[in-house]
């Protein structure tokens, strides 16, 4: 291993300033000596330098230009010249060190810029086997570690040109149900719940990369009877060759749920254990049994190339086979009832996708991208040990489709400052409508970019955006929502309900087609300290599909359209740092306010029952609150709608410890709580079992401690070797006690503000380790 390298970035620069126009002058050494043949450049133009054999550099620019600096074996990084960058003798320019998001969508990259003010920003670097992410064409092949004393930037490196990384995470905690009136018997246990996972990855210098990785997570019941597990193995492997990108990927999931909600299995044990004394439930799992068993592999492999500096083509194409087992066995002998249900199906999807983009200049100021997709998808349902035939659950169905979709976008950018964004996809389908033309269309400003002197010491970001949008909804073949089938019960009669109408998509169902309009902002302040996002929606769903009884039996169908309407807020901030002293302080918060409104019904009837029960339910009802509840005379006694939530988090960092706390808040809207309804001996109105659904939860709180960093490769076995105390969903405030207000009925989308034996609040305390070898 060589010796350490300590590389000093001194940058100082000298003022010969006409208005805003002027010289910088600079040194880019390491401690062994300068370094030659670094490139400037002027970000959005041609004009740039390199240094000379010395290191050093002189550029001619204005106030506001961005510089990009360039060397081999490290990533680029930039800053913004400004006026006193040119009154700076011999100085030296404080550089902060910050870690910079992975920017994981380049629609999202090019429509929504990100500005990265390089005086408070360190390289972009990122950790991974060698202590930071690799890129290909401007590769970190063997960093190790960044830090920052003194203004200087101390690098580790080796001379490996091979290297090995290795994760191991391990997770163990107690679960236990929260005391409460509704669940006062002593029933409940404090399962283990555990889980592993392992990955390993070995990387080399011509970009081969190969990673392994591999989990398995167990988990009992409330009452310690049954056994469940989730497990996962994958494989990935990577090359570049030339103008080649070449990536293939394997993986297999298995999971076995012996305590699943099929036909509200747990709502009826949940129900025993609020209404009966003395149970044994031992006896009841034997009389119920309730196993969902799922597996699926997947298989992916893609190819890219770049022709030239401007045209790059990718092909990608993915399998995926999946298998569902139902098992649901009730015998209720004393209640007449006796259920035997055994489903088996296979889901088979094959996609492709092809990507075509172009990236060059018009001229200095103006620069246009190009992006052309086109996808095929092919899927199909086969039931397996079920005679279509003879049984009319599955009769007539057609189980199979292939859906095409051409996607075209163009970009174009103006000095790095105004974008626009004209996109239209076209869409075809074997089972529902097709749909040709689905434009939309973004333009975002960034006057800190534009406007000269906008940005400054206080303001070093503001970016403004607008979109709008129009998108189509494919309906899945298999529609996995059950909680329509309560519509035909009512609450005290729990027992009987039964999993009997499966539905799926078919050829009399158009697509959903959705027409958005939204509006964004970006701020971040001091010193980028303080970050504020704040973002204004508004859809409208047509043809919007909801499971509606006909004749004795539930049929999908294109009922309504809805308008969704509403804001999220995001503010960050750090609060406190120190960055020789290792001292760190950030909180955030979000705040959104979301409303559906139920605009037209597509048949005569007035009111469309979509959840709840056959007394009480929540319903779409024109001009009101969608899912508004309602009872069994038609009269609204219920608004589901929360006025807003609010979420707040907290991180704290000093030294190697480490705490962090969030908090989960909403203000307003209405549950319907069917546990007390069936409690109910004094036959009151159904207004009566109206509750606030207003809830505070400390939903996690951890401290973790980092006992070793890298320091020396020779010497040290762990890269890091993290422990953690966490505790989740610890507290919770709310009128209804006992349940979760992040489970409903029967756990499904639709079973929203619909409270019956619903799974109880449940805690977990836990303990954590990470270790990087």
């Amino acid at each position: 291993m060589k010796p350490l390298l300590l590389l000093s970035i001194l940058l100082f620069f000298q003022a010969i300033t006409i208005a805003q126009s002027g010289t910088i002058k600079g040194i880019i050494e390491e401690e062994n000596g300068p370094l030659p043949g670094a490139s400037l450049l002027i970000k959005g133009t041609t004009t740039g330098t390199q240094t000379d054999f010395d290191g050093k550099y002189t550029l001619e620019c204005q106030v506001g230009d961005i510089i990009i600096v360039n060397y081999v074996g490290y990533s680029s990084w930039e800053f913004e010249v400004t006026q006193d960058m040119m009154g700076i003798t011999n100085e030296y320019i404080p550089v902060k060190k910050k870690a910079v998001q992975t920017v994981t969508n380049e629609s999202f990259s090019k429509g929504i810029p990100k500005q990265n003010d390089s005086l408070y920003t360190a390289p972009i670097l990122q950790k991974t086997a060698y202590g930071y992410n690799r890129k290909f064409g401007n590769s970190l092949y063997n960093i190790q570690d960044i830090t920052l004393k003194n203004k200087l930037f101390t690098i580790t490196s080796s001379d490996l040109r091979t290297a090995y990384e290795i994760n191991l995470a391990s997770f163990t905690g107690v679960e236990n149900v929260a005391n409460s009136t509704i669940y006062a018997n002593k029933t409940f246990k404090n399962p283990l719940n555990t889980s592993h996972s392992l990955s390993a990855g070995l990387y080399e210098d011509n970009h081969k990369l190969i990673e392994l990785n591999g989990s398995l997570r167990s988990f009992a019941d409330f009452y310690n009877l049954t056994n469940n597990s989730k497990s996962h193995i994958g494989a990935k492997f990577q090359s570049r060759l030339d103008k080649w990108e070449i990536e293939s990927y394997a993986s297999a999931h298995w999971s076995k749920n012996n305590f699943a909600n099929l036909n509200g299995f747990q709502n009826k044990i949940l129900e025993k254990v609020a209404t009966t004394n003395v149970l044994n439930v031992e006896e009841l799992f034997t009389r119920l049994e309730s196993q969902l068993q799922t597996s699926e592999y997947i298989a992916k492999a893609s190819v890219s190339t770049y022709f030239t500096d401007w045209l790059d083509v990718s092909t990608m194409i993915n399998t995926i086979i999946s298998n569902r087992d139902e098992l649901s066995n009730q015998d209720f002998i004393t209640q007449n009832i006796s259920l035997n249900l055994s489903k088996n199906w296979k889901n088979n999807t094959v996609q492709s996708k092809t990507e075509l983009k172009t990236d060059f200049d018009l001229s200095d100021d103006i620069g246009i991208d190009t992006s052309t997709q086109f996808r095929a998808t092919s899927t199909s349902l086969d039931f397996l040990g079920i005679n279509r035939s003879s049984n009319t659950l599955f009769q007539n169905q057609d189980l199979s489709k292939f859906t095409t979709e051409l996607s075209n976008t163009v970009t174009a950018d103006f000095q790095d400052a105004i974008y626009l964004i004209l996109s239209n996809n076209s869409f075809s389908s074997t089972l529902q409508n097709n749909h040709w033309f689905q434009p939309s269309a973004t333009v975002t400003v960034i006057p800190t970019s534009l406007i000269n002197n906008l940005r400054g010491e206080f303001l070093n970001y503001l970016s403004f955006s607008g979109r709008i949008s129009n998108a189509i909804k494919d309906a899945p073949l298999w529609y996995g929502n059950y909680s329509h089938n309560s519509l035909t019960i009512d609450e005290n009669k729990l027992l009987n309900f039964s999993n009997k109408f499966e539905l799926f998509a078919h050829p009399n169902l158009e697509l959903e087609r959705t027409n958005g309009f939204e509006i964004t902002s970006t701020v971040k302040l001091a010193n980028n300290d303080i970050s504020i996002d704040f973002g204004y929606y508004k859809n409208t769903n047509k043809n919007g599909v909801f499971p509606i009884l006909e004749n004795d039996r539930f049929n999908l169908s294109n009922v309504a359209t809805t308008q969704t309407k509403g804001f999220d807020a995001d503010m960050s901030a750090i609060l406190l740092h120190g960055y020789d002293k290792d001292l760190d302080w950030r909180a955030g918060v979000t705040l959104s306010r979301k409303l559906t409104i139920t605009t037209k019904l597509n048949n005569a009837q007035t009111a469309i029952p979509i959840s709840g029960f056959s007394t009480v339910n929540g319903n779409l009802i024109e001009g009101e609150v969608a899912g508004i509840i309602v009872d069994r005379n038609g009269i609204i006694i219920g608004d589901p709608t929360p006025d807003y939530t609010l979420s707040h988090y907290q991180e704290f960092k000093t030294g190697r410890l480490k705490w962090q706390f969030s908090l989960d808040y909403q203000q307003g809207g209405n549950t319907w709580d069917a546990r007390k309804k069936s409690l109910d001996i004094s036959n009151q109105p159904d207004q009566a079992f109206i509750e606030d659904a207003s809830f505070i939860s400390l939903s996690n709180l951890q401290v973790s401690y980092e006992f070793s960093e890298i320091k020396n490769r020779q010497t040290s076995f762990f890269r890091s070797f993290k422990v953690a105390a966490t505790l989740n969903n610890l507290l919770l405030w709310s009128r209804f006690e006992g349940a979760s207000p992040y489970n409903n009925l029967f756990d499904t989308a639709l079973g929203n503000n619909f409270q019956l034996y619903n799974t109880p609040n449940v805690s977990t305390i836990g303990f954590k380790i990470n270790a990087k070898i």
